[in-house]
């Protein structure tokens, strides 16, 4: 099947997705919620799947097979124990059966009459296979360690194990309910996040903490070793509930859940004074101490796969990997040669991994631009119809000497150009950018310009060659793909710190995009000309979108953000529109 087209999909839990892959070259790949608008929509994709046939230019009786991410039966078969022969999920289990009776266990059925396929080309792979074949599909190493973490997927949290060539071997699996994707959704819920949303807000207030309650922490474990561990579920809930992750026992031991939206810095906080004390202490340290817990057995896990496979290789996927405070860590900690995550590494990406694992091809993955491009033509349209004025530049060199002249002058911009990222990171082509150099523009951007938590840091993107010069990395390191991905953090050398204000966590690290200039030609000449400009050839980039809604994808979606906002500029295409 090496050279057939299949079509990947997943949904009905969260981050659907469809992707369309001929052997190892993915050509398309898009989340629903890009289109619907509906953040993490879990719904049918179909509006993702007509866009991947629609980017190849082919119609459904061109696709060899279907590949579904994970196998409904045996997902189902969990969902019975968990529920109906449980005394305590028994009060959820008419609701759980009727999301399953309606839709769940139809999904051949489904994608058969959306496309026109017969049954027999829709095929179910495993949730954890189809993690770990994206990362195995989008590298070209031959010989390497695995692993994969998220919340669960059939009945698996997780698997540890080494591949050879196209031989794989599982040295140890991690049975649902003992999931550190759980684990840190419960603790999510207790910090006063919404589950499967707020899991990145826990990493961003660790860094407030410090871990002085890791013994507490190690309590919710009954043991935890190098290839697996077991959770003490009477603190937890998930396993029997769908209104709580976490058992009366859980408040027990930690206090009060923290209210969602209570305050957690003081006003006009800086980073002088956010240490003596703050409304948000103790929950900091909390998520402290569960970042340090959560760090050290993921380093174990992934220290074990490495010494199973004989190398320093290692592919790493599942919700959890977007742990970017462990990524670094895994890379740096291990001396790795390589650690290979896939830029979508949980669900949504795994519609890419279950087209992969079925075609069997392999290609290295160049960017994550797998989105649907917008015209020149559709571009004016949306701005003549929504009444703005703009400059359409034909040079695209005056153009970037424009945007960097802006926002060396401390304007706030946004970009919506080119085809659109796959996965949670805005890498350039979907993103807000701003000066990186003062502190205040963290708050600028945070409360003016995204309406989010103030604590929440960005993100620096910076030229490959001058990578080293501002953060604590190897140039050995400035070409690892979690750098590139936007999906690892280091630590910001202490003579940069003072010139990164917006850019630099109060712990003094950032999570890093090292960008090289075939993969964003604008972005990089952007980023050498604002340098010549002020001397710091880096820019602040974050997602392109409000607080509770998805990254824009078209015009209109950007257009509409723009004026909800208190951007100062934005550019779509080649037009650009000032205030």
């Amino acid at each position: 099947m090496s050279e057939k087209l299949v079509l990947g999909v997943s949904c009905y839990f969260h981050d659907a997705a469809a992707a369309l892959v001929r052997g190892g070259h993915v050509i398309a790949a898009a989340e629903e919620e890009r289109f619907s608008r509906i953040k993490h929509d879990s719904n049918f994709p179909r509006h993702a799947i007509s866009f991947v046939l629609e980017q190849a230019c082919v119609a459904p009786k061109d696709i060899s097979a279907v590949a579904f991410f994970e196998d409904p039966g045996l997902r189902f078969f969990r969902v019975l124990r968990q529920y109906f022969f449980s005394k305590q999920g028994r009060a959820h289990a008419a609701e759980v059966f009727k999301t399953w009776k309606d839709k769940k266990l139809w999904i051949r059925e489904t994608l058969s009459d959306y496309l026109g396929l017969p049954k027999s080309k829709v095929f179910f792979l495993k949730h954890h296979e189809s993690h770990i074949a994206a990362a195995y599909g989008t590298c070209l190493e031959n010989k390497g360690g695995f692993l994969t973490l998220d919340g669960v997927g059939e009945n698996c949290a997780g698997i540890i194990g080494a591949f050879d060539d196209s031989k794989s071997r599982v040295t140890s699996t991690l049975d649902f309910p003992h999931s550190l994707g759980l684990l840190y959704s419960a603790m999510t819920e207790f910090l006063g996040f919404e589950v499967n949303e707020g899991e990145f807000k826990v990493m961003g207030m660790a860094a407030y903490g410090e871990p002085i309650y890791r013994e507490k922490i190690e309590l919710l474990f009954k043991y935890r070793s190098d290839n697996g561990f077991e959770l003490d579920m009477s603190f937890f809930a998930f396993q029997h509930s769908l209104t709580t992750n976490i058992s009366p026992k859980f408040n027990t031991l930690f206090g009060p859940s923290r209210l969602p939206e209570s305050q957690f810095l003081p006003a006009n906080s800086n980073r002088q004074d956010w240490r003596i004390n703050f409304p948000g202490r103790y929950y900091a340290d909390i998520a402290a101490s569960l970042q340090a817990v959560v760090e050290d057995q993921i380093l174990n896990m992934a220290k074990h796969a490495t010494i199973e496979s004989g190398t320093k290789n290692l592919l790493y996927g599942g919700g959890v990997a977007y742990n970017s405070a462990a990524n670094g860590k895994i890379l740096k900690q291990l001396k790795l040669d390589r650690l290979h995550i896939f830029p979508a590494c949980g669900d949504s990406g795994s519609a890419v991994g279950a087209a992969l694992a079925l075609t069997g091809g392999r290609a290295e993955l160049h960017n994550a631009y797998l989105g649907r491009a917008y015209s020149d033509s559709e571009v004016r349209d949306a701005l003549r119809r929504a009444g703005l004025h703009w400059k359409t530049y034909i040079d695209e060199q005056i153009l970037v000497k424009s945007v960097a002249t802006l926002l060396s002058t401390g304007a706030v911009g946004a970009m919506c150009r080119g085809r659109f990222e796959f996965g949670p990171r805005a890498l350039g082509n979907r993103s807000i950018i701003a000066n990186p150099r003062d502190e205040l523009m963290q708050h600028k951007v945070n409360l003016s310009i995204k309406y989010r938590e103030i604590f929440r840091p960005f993100a620096p993107v910076v030229p490959a060659n001058r990578a080293t010069e501002f953060f604590d990395l190897e140039p050995s390191e400035t070409h690892k793909s979690i750098y590139k991905w936007m999906l690892g953090v280091t630590n910001v050398r202490q003579e940069a710190r003072e010139s990164l204000g917006a850019v630099t966590h109060v712990n003094g690290t950032a999570r890093v995009q090292v960008l090289e200039r075939d993969v964003n030609p604008f972005m990089y000449d952007l980023l050498v000309y604002f340098g010549e400009l002020t001397g710091i050839p880096i820019l602040l980039n974050t997602s392109f979108n409000l607080r509770g809604e998805p990254m824009v994808a078209s015009p209109i979606d950007a257009i509409k953000t723009f004026k909800l906002s208190r951007l100062d500029f934005l550019l779509i295409n080649n037009c650009l529109v000032t205030r």
